[in-house]
């Protein structure tokens, strides 16, 4: 009886030894798109349509992921972004792309004019502190004819972090965005 006791006693002072009383992380939510403005399209001659943005499987989720090395992918569990990625990108090559002195007006609905598709192959941080955008896109003309241009981004991070690799990968997409508009 008394080893049952002692035994039961070790147990749970074992038990207890494997409990952690730290309060988890707590859940991080970003946006893409943090300073939402509207453009004007008045006055605007060439009207372009930015097709649905296409991303990879592993970016279709709610959670950030980081580049450990060539071959992993690390799925974060304290990181999300606040809004769908593909929706959050259009939104913002959209405002990016309506530049006060282009000529163009970009929007997501157009009937009969230009079109841009853009697909993403990589969009994420790394461990080793950049943040990456890769991909091609697509300006189809009224007539149909289509050209291709790839794209390849990388941007140091001083600090890393979620926090900062967000804003990194906004930084990126500006830069796609003035790469597109000096190719139409």
């Amino acid at each position: 009886m008394i080893k049952n006791i002692l035994l039961i006693v070790l147990s749970a002072t074992i038990m207890g030894g494997c409990v952690n009383l730290d309060k988890p992380p707590s859940a991080k939510h970003y946006i893409l798109d943090a300073n939402p403005s509207t453009f004007a399209n008045e006055g605007k001659s060439t009207n372009v349509k930015v097709l649905p943005i296409r991303i990879p499987t592993y970016l279709n989720q709610a959670n950030l992921v980081l580049k450990l090395d060539d071959h992993q992918i690390q799925i974060s569990n304290y990181h999300f972004w606040a809004d769908d990625l593909r929706q959050s990108i259009q939104r913002v090559m959209i405002k990016q792309l309506n530049m006060p002195d282009s000529e163009y007006s970009f929007g997501e609905k157009c009937r009969s004019c230009k079109q841009i598709g853009i697909h993403i192959d990589h969009y994420y941080p790394s461990q080793s502190g950049e943040v990456y955008l890769s991909g091609t896109y697509t300006i189809t003309e009224y007539n149909e004819s289509q050209t291709q241009h790839a794209f390849s981004y990388s941007l140091p991070l001083e600090k890393g972090g979620f926090d900062e690799s967000v804003k990194g990968m906004r930084s990126l997409l500006n830069e796609l965005a003035a790469n597109i508009i000096s190719n139409m």
